[in-house]
């Protein structure tokens, strides 16, 4: 039985006419009514469209390697505003020298990073000692001998001593979020200020001075604004394997080149040659040009609209969507996703601006280290001899001629956004005019530069950072999954781990 057998008699096809005009006439009033983007039609193109198994949104190192974990398995894509991969991680390059123009260095290579290294082949270099500099009243100080006896010269040996003590004690038992206790002995420091803790086991003050100095270099903030745990794993870096210093005597305000091992890497085309290998890794999964302007979910699928290079509106779909961008970033591209505690934790990371200037020189700025350390009150923290590894490994006598030095500016307070309101020439001037202080005539010297500006360039680890990022790493499932250095620490390292936790995660998702 059919439905015209329903009816007291057959009618012919022509007295349905006018219910058919009628229908057609309503559907298309729906349609005017709710606008392209509903629901239903998205489900409709999705129907269409490929949809990926992962949607990475950014191509910093975070999203590169959760890429690089689950691209051989499974359909991904990645999209990424720039015109090439690295975020942060970006190098120039100037008569056959490649030099870092963001993330300079990291420590010797274990875990995730190190697999991703042997997988592409890249060998990580040691920065040649002298890796650190100071210059302090007047006087360059060289090398870790020369950096101690600076501070013994300031504050006298056993003050110096009980400080290194001290920081060791505490980075015995420190871990990285997620395996941060939040029940450990540690863990009352993140309730604190650096400057808080620093003040009360009376550090002396050339040290506070120094490590706001290497605060505002990591964190684009101030030791008043960061957590005092977040400062243990900077400092101990430096010191976990120092001896106690007994002689003042044998120590040198000076170090010869390539003398000592410094325990920290680098690449010879900068750390955006790990990026740049694993963006060809991936090839044309990775969409260059393509800014995320928002995330949504219909009907099971992630729609992720995005603005090509032309503003030219596209879509596509995806099963599991990591968002492996600032969060700041990520909160504006998905509001109506990220919601609730999440959100709220979100909403609470702060981020820091920076600089850097690339100075191309006829003579050298500095050369006798791979990174200055200057006084607090200049406009920039340090100077970075970006010829310093290439040349020391490199046979080619040619690049001796080749002089480039890059400045980083931090601001003073991370709450300060003026330095990105600067003009170039007013940023040059304001390197000008304290880098004449310490090497006279530099302005003349220079024959080209170039202003790298990155407006969310440190997540900073306020008090209590810890404890939020510890619940949001316990939120962070499912099928929409966060990645970035935000979620751990501000380091190449821990973007790394971060970017496999969320491939982990969504592979689990997935099923594999």
């Amino acid at each position: 039985m059919n439905f015209f057998d329903l009816g007291v008699g057959r009618k012919s096809p022509l007295h349905h006419l006018p219910i058919l005009i009628i229908s057609v006439a309503v559907l298309i009033a729906l349609i005017t009514f709710l606008g392209p983007h509903d629901g239903w039609l998205k489900s409709e193109a999705a129907e269409e469209t490929t949809t990926y198994d992962v949607v990475i949104v950014g191509a910093g190192i975070s999203g590169l390697t959760a890429g690089d974990y689950l691209h051989k398995d499974y359909n991904i894509v990645v999209l990424e505003k720039n015109q090439r991969p690295g975020g942060r991680a970006i190098s120039g390059h100037y008569k056959g020298f490649t030099y870092a123009k963001g993330a300079e260095y990291i420590g010797k290579p274990y875990g995730a990073l190190k697999r991703i290294l042997s997988q592409l082949k890249i060998e990580p270099k040691e920065i040649p000692s002298p890796m650190d500099a100071y210059y302090q009243d007047g006087k360059f100080y060289f090398g870790e001998e020369g950096i101690a006896l600076m501070y013994i010269d300031k504050c006298g040996l056993d003050n110096f001593n009980d400080f290194i003590s001290t920081i060791k004690k505490y980075a015995r038992n420190y871990d990285d979020i997620p395996d941060f206790d939040l029940n450990s002995d540690l863990a009352k420091l993140d309730n604190i200020s650096a400057k808080s803790w620093f003040e009360k086991e009376n550090f002396p003050e050339i040290i506070i001075e120094r490590y706001n100095i290497a605060a505002r270099g990591l964190f684009g903030a101030n030791l008043g604004e960061i957590s005092a745990l977040s400062a243990i794993p900077e400092i101990a870096f430096e010191y976990l394997g120092s001896p106690t210093i007994k002689d003042v005597g044998s120590l040198e305000s000076t170090a010869p080149k390539g003398k000592y091992s410094t325990g920290s890497y680098t690449f010879l085309g900068g750390i955006a040659e790990v990026t740049t290998a694993l963006g060809k890794e991936l090839g044309d999964r990775v969409w260059y040009g393509k800014t995320v302007t928002d995330v949504s979910k219909n009907y099971g699928k992630y729609v992720v609209t995005f603005v090509d290079e032309i503003g030219e509106e596209e879509v596509v779909f995806g099963r599991v969507v990591i968002l492996a961008v600032p969060a700041p970033v990520a909160l504006k591209i998905a509001p109506t996703l990220i919601i609730g505690e999440k959100k709220a934790i979100m909403s609470k990371i702060e981020y820091s601006t920076y600089l850097t200037v690339s100075l191309i020189s006829e003579e050298p700025i500095f050369e006798e280290a791979f990174d200055l350390a200057v006084p607090d009150e200049m406009f920039f923290t340090d100077v970075y001899d970006a010829t310093w590894v290439e040349k020391y490994y490199s046979n080619t006598k040619r690049k001796e001629d080749v002089h480039i030095a890059v400045v980083y500016i931090p601001p003073k307070s991370y709450k300060d956004r003026s330095l990105i309101k600067m003009t170039d020439g007013e940023v040059v001037d304001n390197v000008y005019k304290d880098l004449e202080k310490i090497f006279p005539g530099v302005r003349e010297n220079v024959i080209k530069y170039e202003v790298e500006r990155f407006l969310y360039s440190f997540p900073v680890m306020t008090p209590g950072a810890y404890r939020r990022l510890t619940r949001l790493n316990l939120l962070n499932t499912g099928t929409l999954l966060l990645a970035g250095d935000y979620l751990i620490y501000p380091t190449i390292e821990s973007a790394v781990d971060s970017g496999l936790l969320a491939a982990e995660r969504a592979a689990a998702e997935l099923g594999r």
